[in-house]
């Protein structure tokens, strides 16, 4: 309990919230850049820690880059042992194909591999695939987006599907608040849904620095749970 205090009081401490939403934007990076992020997923038996979750991308072309991104988990379960370790490594490329005055689209395809341990819980113990559509739509003080995505995990028969919303304002030039509505299925066809809800806003700093956070709930899932999730996320880029 000790690590997920320390990232509560983090948290709440920033000067601002900030988002690394699930919507992404679909523009890919045009620079070096590296992330520094914890995410705390607090649910009624579980408490999934992910601190640090390091990502580094950099740019192929104008339109494509390409991103690592190696966690680190800390798992609590009501009646068992804690755990904690390397979580699975994600490979993922992000791809803008399209771009037409405010509107575009991208794809950024991400490939899981099991480095976690999943005995331990902290992995899938089978390498995954992630496919998401990405839609974005720019006004001046806009912005707005969907993303629709397909999971799969290999060797198991396990796949899922979520789609999400997102409008974000720009209420400084080096700030911007939004908030998404977020879809998820258990088995990528729509029987089982739950829905999830997150705020955040997303802080430019000097020397290219920028600060990131997030908020958020479950709304309403099949089994009666209700998941509380915050992030908070520093990334430079040169």
């Amino acid at each position: 309990m000790h690590r997920i205090t320390v990232f509560c009081l983090l948290l709440w401490s920033a000067p601002v919230l900030a988002g690394p939403f699930v919507v992404s934007s679909p523009d890919s990076t045009s620079a070096k850049k590296i992330k520094v992020s914890g995410d705390l997923k607090d649910g009624p038996t579980k408490n999934s820690l992910t601190l640090p979750k390091v990502e580094l991308a950099t740019a192929i072309t104008s339109r494509l880059d390409f991103a690592v991104e190696v966690p680190y988990k800390t798992i609590e379960q009501d009646h068992a042992d804690t755990e904690s370790g390397i979580g699975d490594m994600d490979i993922k490329s992000k791809w803008n194909f399209y771009r037409s005055g405010p509107l575009a689209l991208a794809m950024e395809p991400e490939l899981s591999l099991p480095t976690g341990d999943a005995d331990r819980g902290l992995g899938n113990d089978d390498a995954g695939i992630k496919l998401p559509l990405i839609l974005g739509y720019s006004t001046q003080a806009w912005d707005f987006g969907s993303e629709l995505g397909y999971q799969h995990v290999f060797h198991q028969h396990e796949d899922s599907g979520y789609w999400g919303f997102l409008a974000l304002r720009s209420l400084t030039p080096t700030l911007k608040m939004g908030a998404e509505i977020v879809a998820e299925s258990s088995d990528a066809k729509l029987r089982q849904i739950d829905t999830l809800a997150n705020i955040g806003l997303k802080w430019k700093l000097p020397e290219r620095f920028e600060l990131q956070a997030l908020v958020g709930r479950t709304l309403h899932s099949e089994d009666g749970d209700i998941t509380r999730q915050y992030k908070l996320a520093l990334e430079k880029k040169f």
